[in-house]
């Protein structure tokens, strides 16, 4: 659900979603010093700015959010990107 009050919200620090940043952390691949769960919303936060915030997408980065040079740029950006969480 996109809308949800937050107080209504459990904290579920053994949920599945964490599964894959928590056994990529544990393989090297994120620092040792990251949250796991912050990265995942990080990276969450990033996909999703194109659907958004798609008039900054424009304005920032001169690309049309819905075009196919953006999901290629912010493909390859994502991957430099998880690159450089790695320890």
């Amino acid at each position: 659900m996109l809308v949800q009050d937050p107080g209504e919200v459990a904290h579920e620090p053994a949920s599945a979603d964490l599964a894959d940043p928590r056994s990529r952390q544990a393989a090297g691949e994120i620092a040792a010093e990251l949250d796991p769960a912050f990265v995942l919303v990080v990276l969450q936060s990033a996909v999703v700015a194109g659907i958004v915030f798609p008039s900054d997408v424009k304005r920032l980065m001169g690309l049309d959010p819905e075009s196919p040079e953006y999901l290629e740029h912010m493909g390859a950006q994502l991957r430099l990107l998880v690159r450089r969480l790695a320890a």
